[in-house]
């Protein structure tokens, strides 16, 4: 999410990231952009990363689209290790000199993590907790994660969304929607933003399937009326069954990525599927 900038003379190379849901469905997270331009040539893969509880753990990394990710087994591992969810926030202080990641754990609360390992031994870890730079690292964090936190609630997730976006070039198509009065409480349909229907959509029967596996059968129409100088996109039949299964409120916001449109309309038995990540209006509570 962001990159802390070194003076010339320092060995480390700092940044965080705040973990969303995402990042732990998909098992993988992307380093940012500075990084992989100023490091990414001499990177050992895999990497270690070095907890301040003593624990060492091995992450291979792969290039997508130019970019390194944390990928795979390993990185879900680590995650579970440490029992990283949603809001949560890595800080990675990445040893020029050992070629190897220093990590730090925040949890939701801005407050560093009980490690579940043994004691904690920053003594072991001077390269990277003692850089001359590391009191302005730290307030940078703070801040940044402070203003994520504070913005507005429907601002601050949508804004989060469309940043990691980003980061979803390689994965299914998507587009997000904040849940407006006339989309929850009785309404009946759902506007799906006019770029990504005419893009990717056809009429007729899509798949609504959240996290735990439900789903919900929806119709997709399109539709003008008399002097409109646009067409409409919608989800209209079901969209009131799925609206109120999951209790949608007002900002809440709904991801929709499409699994499988693939058959062009040759394939009659499968019905185009959107996976829906639901992000509750307040930090932390998505699914």
């Amino acid at each position: 999410m962001a990159i802390h900038q070194q003076r010339e003379h320092t060995s480390v190379v700092s940044f965080f990231k705040i973990i969303c849901r995402w990042h732990i469905l998909d098992e993988k997270i992307k380093l940012p952009t500075e990084f992989t331009n100023k490091c990414g040539l001499k990177l050992p893969n895999p990497v270690i990363l070095k907890v301040v509880d003593g624990n060492q753990k091995k992450v291979h990394w792969t290039k997508i689209n130019g970019s390194i990710w944390f990928i795979g087994k390993e990185w879900k591992e680590f995650l579970e290790n440490y029992s990283v969810s949603h809001g949560h926030l890595l800080l990675f202080k990445y040893c020029l000199v050992a070629s190897c990641f220093g990590v730090q754990i925040f949890d939701s609360t801005t407050l560093e993590i009980d490690y579940p390992y043994h004691e904690l031994n920053y003594d072991d870890y001077e390269d990277y907790y003692e850089d001359d730079d590391d009191e302005d690292v730290v307030d940078v964090v703070k801040l940044q994660y402070d203003q994520y936190q504070l913005k507005d609630k429907s601002e601050s997730i949508a804004d989060a969304i469309r940043s990691d976006r980003l980061e979803r070039k390689d994965s299914n198509p998507s587009f997000e929607v904040v849940m407006k009065d006339s989309y929850i409480n009785g309404g009946r349909c759902m506007a799906v933003p006019s770029n990504f229907a005419r893009e990717y959509m056809k009429e007729g029967g899509y798949l609504l399937r959240v996290a735990d596996g439900r789903t919900w059968k929806v119709m997709y129409k399109t539709w003008s009326g008399d002097g409109m100088p646009c067409k409409k996109y919608k989800l209209q039949k079901g969209w009131a069954k799925f609206s109120q299964g999951n209790k949608l409120e007002k900002d809440d916001v709904c991801v929709f990525e499409l699994v499988n449109n693939n058959c062009n309309g040759s394939c009659s038995t499968i019905i185009p599927t959107f996976n829906v990540l639901i992000h509750r209006n307040h930090i932390g509570s998505s699914y």
